[in-house]
């Protein structure tokens, strides 16, 4: 019974308490740029991944609005990706490999794609590092069926779950810490 009065008081203060101020980045869409490193990489990779990022971004609902490039008056959120490595692993055994290849073949093969990606959220205008991080992801497919392309399943498993990995960091970034500099930031 003694609980029932605490209960009560908790109730009046949550009841009572003024409201907490709208969060200043509900109104700061966010522009993604997607890049590749000085070393560069495929094309189609690096813009499959950007558009997977968006709808990933778009459906966690953390910004406004989410705007396929940067523009002024937005927080940028840049990805810069390292190429992607594809790797192709044969593990036959000893009895396996003894036997017709082109029967083991495509049950052995293991196709791994990995990449790293260096994110950064910048405050708009002036420029200004909010937040940085170092992202590696990595798949591994092995086809079940000798039709399957696994390097292709391989790159678009990376693809969709790395883009899930990145946008949550995005998401992360929609903070207290952020709405506290918005806020130090505006006139």
């Amino acid at each position: 019974m003694a609980c029932r009065p605490m209960v009560a008081v908790l109730l009046a203060l949550v009841l009572t308490a003024p409201a907490a101020p709208a969060s200043d980045t509900k109104a700061v869409p966010l522009g993604v740029e997607v890049i590749y490193d000085r070393a560069g990489g495929p094309e189609r990779f690096r813009s499959d991944f950007a558009d997977a990022l968006v709808v990933e971004l778009r459906s966690r609902g953390c910004y406004p609005s989410i705007l396929d490039r940067p523009e002024p008056g937005a927080l940028l959120f840049r990805v810069v990706l390292e190429a992607p490595l594809q790797e192709q692993l044969n593990d036959l055994s000893l009895p396996g490999s003894l036997r017709n290849e082109q029967e083991m073949g495509a049950a052995s093969t293991t196709y791994k794609t990995r990449i790293y990606a260096g994110l950064e959220i910048h405050l708009p205008e002036p420029r200004e590092l909010f937040r940085g991080k170092r992202l590696r992801g990595e798949t591994s497919y092995r086809p079940t069926f000798a039709w399957e392309d696994g390097a292709a399943e391989s790159r678009d498993e990376l693809i969709r779950g790395f883009a899930s990995q990145v946008a949550g960091f995005a998401c992360k970034a929609d903070n207290r810490k952020l709405r506290r500099k918005l806020a130090e930031r505006r006139p």
